[in-house]
């Protein structure tokens, strides 16, 4: 049965009628769900995808996506009994990897990655200025700190025994 007037100054259609069904003409689609990010490198077996850690003590993604815009939130830290896996070795690049979408496939599109925490001490780093980006076309984010005058990625060797940080990111995608 449609409604066609409401006449009362007021209503709570919750307690009147049962709404079941999809709403149309709302907007866009919203999903939430997990999603399981991993280190990857350059020199893995399928560059910037492989997962090249054998260990994590803390692996975690969330997302939520509304419409084409996504939120993802990871939180990863490599196990202090890890070892390289996949083409994994000291010296190279290192990507977070295993984003819940691809980044949009426009040429120069970098969304910003904001960073809420850190330990990169295996190297003896403190406190860095961390910086990431996310890639067109990929599944990763990039990273890296201010170097002197100039962005410097992190490496592998910078990764290691405990290690991690907790990233967000917020990109358009193309994915269906």
């Amino acid at each position: 049965m449609a409604v066609s007037k409401i006449q009362a100054e007021s209503m709570n259609l919750a307690d009147t009628y049962a709404f079941t069904g999809s709403v149309t003409g709302a907007g866009p689609s919203v999903s939430t769900n997990t999603f399981t990010p991993v280190f990857s490198s350059s020199g893995a077996t399928t560059a910037y995808e492989s997962d090249i850690y054998s260990a994590y003590s803390a692996q975690r993604g969330d997302y939520l996506r509304i419409g084409d815009l996504v939120w993802a939130n990871a939180y990863l830290r490599v196990d202090t009994s890890y070892s390289y896996q996949n083409g994994g070795a000291d010296g190279q690049t290192i990507v977070l990897a295993n984003l819940p979408f691809t980044v949009k496939n426009v040429s120069n599109y970098f969304p910003s990655a904001t960073f809420g925490w850190q330990q990169l001490d295996g190297t003896g780093w403190t406190s860095l200025n961390m910086m990431g980006y996310g890639r067109w076309n990929t599944k990763y984010i990039e990273i890296g700190y201010a170097g002197a005058t100039v962005w410097t990625s992190i490496l592998t060797t910078h990764v290691k025994d405990g290690d991690g940080f907790i990233v967000s990111i917020v990109y358009e995608t193309d994915d269906a």
